[in-house]
C-alpha cells in the first residue's frame, strides 16, 4: 500500500474488515462495499466512500470521482489517517478489550 492512491475492495463479505483499517493507517482514501459490516464500521468515516458491489459503474465512478479531485483526494487522505489514529488506535483498542473481557468477569 506504500505507492497507491487508493484502496479499493467492494467484497460480499469481509469478517471485520482489518485490510481496510491497515489502508486507512496508511493515509488512503477507501471504497469498500455498502454491505456486510463496512456500513456500520465507515459510514462516518471521512475517507471512505461505500458502493454497491454489484454495481461496476457506480464502483468506477468512485474511483475516477477521488482520483480526478485532488483537492478532495488530499482532505480524504488527511482525514483517513487522523480519523484512523483517533478512533481505531492500538490504546483504544487494549482498553475496550480489557472492558470487555471485566464485563465478562462480572
Amino acid at each position: 500500500m506504500k505507492h497507491a492512491e487508493l484502496f479499493v475492495l467492494p467484497s460480499y463479505f469481509e469478517s471485520f474488515g482489518l485490510v481496510y483499517f491497515e489502508a486507512l493507517a496508511a493515509g488512503l482514501p477507501v471504497i469498500a462495499s455498502s454491505r456486510s459490516v463496512e456500513p456500520e464500521l465507515f459510514s462516518e468515516v471521512p475517507g471512505v466512500e461505500l458502493v454497491d458491489p454489484d454495481a461496476p459503474t457506480q464502483i468506477s465512478e468512485a474511483i475516477s470521482r477521488i482520483l480526478s479531485d485532488r483537492d478532495s483526494y488530499v482532505r480524504s487522505v488527511h482525514a483517513s489517517s487522523k480519523n484512523f489514529q483517533q478512533k481505531f488506535s492500538l490504546d483504544r483498542c487494549i482498553e475496550e478489550s480489557l472492558s470487555a473481557y471485566r464485563d465478562l468477569l462480572k
